[in-house]
């Protein structure tokens, strides 16, 4: 692809945004509907073979927490397939660059979000197959207004690399970035496909949901980070509970609801797990707080009180109480995420989490 070349006669191809191990994705202008799009091409010959049959998948699915596909065509020899481009960050560089873990609220609020998404794929008879959180969009602001699932089209197309590197057991695939970065996540009928006949049916996509619920929640991998979470995913080695700060406090019902679902998602048996809908009705009954969270940075503290002030990214002052800090200690200059309610002078901050 060209600077020079107009896929489609269509598309003005810019920027690169991203590249996995199935594909490549490009900021491009659809000249016709005059609106960005994400242009992703194949990156071997084997995943475009299927990048059609992926892309005919992805367009099945219409749901407010899900990107939207918008067009597949070939031009030459290149297939190339439109998708809705997001302004937001993935969940994982969301993580790696901001938050060491999300509250019990936000958390419950994501995997509300991601079920709902989920609910509606396999409505479409449509299993996602490679769920974890490079694969989910959320706010670039860490609102957490906008929680998006992407890549249901080359999921079929990463499975396949899945299976052949957990077939080999040689130190390049065991080290290679889909494997690593997908193995925390995988159901264990999922890694066990490898060996056996029976096809993994939608409980992997609750069971993803549940290992990156606790991930969120947590901060780590509930089997372990990469490929050695293998042994304890198939022996149905319960992750350990999270610890007594992250479950106790003023939000002990939210984290104790949403521990029961993860508890609930990460079943050995598929068919003792929920499925996406009543994972969603059971994240719905949680009640969790609802509205998008703030970034601020501490600037000062009251002589007389346990109460900091913080501004705002729009320059508006807000209190932090320092009995609502739920991760890290307050120093001035820092910055932090949380929940604003009304407050005289000033809003209150809930649920404040230092960023790193």
């Amino acid at each position: 692809m060209t600077a020079a070349h107009i896929p489609g006669q269509r598309y003005d191809v810019k920027e690169l945004v991203g590249q996995g191990g199935m594909q490549t994705v490009r900021r491009a202008v659809d000249q016709r509907l005059k609106r960005d799009v994400a242009l992703k091409t194949p990156l071997s010959t084997s995943a475009a073979k299927r990048f059609e049959s992926s892309a005919q998948l992805s367009a099945r699915i219409r749901h407010p927490n899900v990107a939207s596909a918008l067009d597949y065509f070939i031009d030459g020899e290149t297939a190339y397939f439109a998708e809705e481009l997001i302004d937001g960050i993935n969940l994982q560089q969301c993580l790696d660059k901001h938050f060491t873990r999300l509250c019990p609220d936000t958390t419950a609020k994501v995997l509300h979000n991601l079920a709902k998404g989920v609910a509606a794929s396999h409505q479409a008879e449509v299993i996602h197959r490679d769920l974890k959180p490079s694969n989910i969009m959320v706010s670039s602001d860490l609102s957490f207004t906008m929680i998006k699932i992407t890549d249901f089209g080359i999921a079929r197309l990463a499975e396949l690399q899945l299976e052949a590197d957990l077939k080999n057991h040689n130190e390049s695939s065991a080290t290679s970035s889909t494997l690593i970065g997908a193995i925390p996540f995988m159901a264990p009928e999922a890694i066990a496909k490898t060996t056996s006949k029976v096809l993994p049916g939608k409980g992997i996509d609750v069971w993803a949901l549940g290992a990156i619920a606790y991930y969120l929640l947590t901060g780590k991998h509930p089997f372990g980070p990469d490929i050695t979470a293998v042994v304890a995913i198939l022996t149905g080695t319960p992750p350990p509970p999270p610890e007594i700060h992250i479950t106790g406090g003023a939000t002990h019902v939210v984290a104790s609801s949403l521990w029961n679902a993860i508890q609930a998602c990460l079943k050995r048996d598929p068919n003792d797990r929920p499925t996406a809908a009543q994972l969603a009705d059971m994240c719905a009954s949680m009640r969790y707080l609802d509205e998008p969270r703030i970034t601020a940075s501490i600037t000062g503290k009251d002589p007389n009180r346990p109460v900091y002030f913080g501004v705002t990214k729009r320059g508006a002052s807000i209190a932090l109480p320092k009995a609502e800090f739920i991760e890290g200690a307050p120093a001035i200059g820092a910055r932090v995420s949380c929940f604003a309610f009304s407050g005289q002078p000033y809003p209150r901050g809930v649920a404040v989490m230092q960023l790193r």
